[in-house]
């Protein structure tokens, strides 16, 4: 029997659109291609799902909100005005809850994070990785900003 194999570990997995607990596997330093602000990628893993995906956070004023809901989804306190400097090395490891949606582009689906979400009440602390790592800066790559 001879077949055309679809590597079909190597697809990325899409969930449904809905409420998910999300880890971040990864956060990078770089520099949005759009804009020349400075950013962080972050890539996710929606829990019990295995489906992976990536948000960015801009820092510019008109992106400020998402950064403050982002902070606010990992049980941060946000204080309006105050400056805070964002340590990727500890970010990787927490979790957070985020609405998801579906995207449809050149055929493809893949999730994105639609807002992100208060914590529960009573739910534990966002874990914290043991160690930090290393800070990882990215000048380019295939960023959509």
């Amino acid at each position: 029997m001879k077949y055309v194999s679809t590597n079909a570990e190597s697809r990325a997995r899409c969930v449904k659109p809905g409420e998910y607990l999300l880890t971040i596997l990864e956060a990078v330093e770089t520099i949005s291609k759009s804009t020349g602000d400075e950013m962080i990628k972050l890539k996710l893993e929606v829990e019990g799902h295995g489906a992976t995906l990536y948000e960015y956070l801009v820092s510019n004023g008109s992106s400020a909100w998402k950064i403050d809901s982002f902070r606010r989804a990992l049980g941060e306190r946000v204080v309006e005005g105050e400056e805070v400097e964002i340590d990727t090395r500890n970010l990787v490891g927490r979790q957070a809850r985020a609405k998801l949606r579906v995207e449809t582009y050149q055929g493809k689906d893949s999730n994105k994070v639609d807002y992100w979400l208060s914590p529960q009440l009573g739910a534990a602390p966002a874990a914290r990785p043991i160690a930090p790592a290393p800070i990882a800066k990215k000048e380019d790559g295939d960023e959509p900003f």
